[in-house]
């Protein structure tokens, strides 16, 4: 089942994003700026998923500083940075190095297993998640038909085939010789995972006849 998260991405997101899963943004300086100096302003996006299905992304935040320089007279100078950041779908990250990559507001982007991120220009990035599926470590196979073989062929072609004989019976057989395999449950030809137990009935000969 798909799990939609809106997830905001921006410190001011607004009624949006109530009871959403949050990406986490770093503190605005010195982390990312190096000074500290004014207010922060802060945007990212969303670029993609890295290779380990992580949500890639890009930070760019600046900040203007200013006061009074010798002679008199006010100056300013504004510090900004690009960063990029990864999270993954519990909302931890990591910050690294600014790797290049230009933001597109309106990115979105699949992943291997069907996990969905879009971007919405400098305001939040749907996230849906589908858990990757758990492979079926129990696949049926084709039951060998093993009617007529003696005993000890039939065992082996059922191990071969990943089955273990769960038990067998003795009956009568007018058309199987002695200690050979009348019949098989569940029956050759049909599938069943390796799990179940074959059982088999194996002739006894003839139903003797009274003199």
């Amino acid at each position: 089942m798909k799990t939609l998260i809106a997830t905001c991405l921006l410190a001011l997101c607004g009624g949006a994003a109530n009871a959403a899963t949050i990406l986490p943004i770093p503190v605005g300086y010195p982390t990312l700026l190096g000074a500290s100096c004014g207010g922060v302003h802060v945007s990212t996006y969303v670029t993609g998923f890295d290779v380990n299905g992580n949500i890639a992304g890009e930070v760019y935040a600046w900040t203007r500083c200013g006061g009074s320089g010798r002679g008199g007279g006010y100056k300013s100078h504004t510090y900004s940075s690009w960063h990029s950041i990864l999270w993954d779908f519990y909302g931890n990250f990591v910050l690294l190095p600014y790797d290049g990559t230009v933001p597109d507001p309106l990115f979105t982007a699949t992943d291997a297993y069907g996990n969905t991120i879009s971007d919405t220009p400098l305001a939040s990035v749907d996230v849906v998640q589908i858990p990757p599926t758990a492979p079926n470590l129990n696949p049926p196979v084709t039951v060998p038909d093993v009617t007529g073989l003696d005993y000890l062929t039939a065992q082996d072609a059922l191990t071969a085939a990943g089955f273990t004989i769960g038990g067998y019976t003795y009956v009568s057989s007018d058309t199987i010789h002695v200690d050979a395999i009348v019949s098989e449950t569940p029956s050759g030809g049909t599938t069943a995972t390796i799990q179940t137990l074959i059982y088999l009935m194996i002739s006894s000969g003839p139903v003797p006849v009274d003199d």
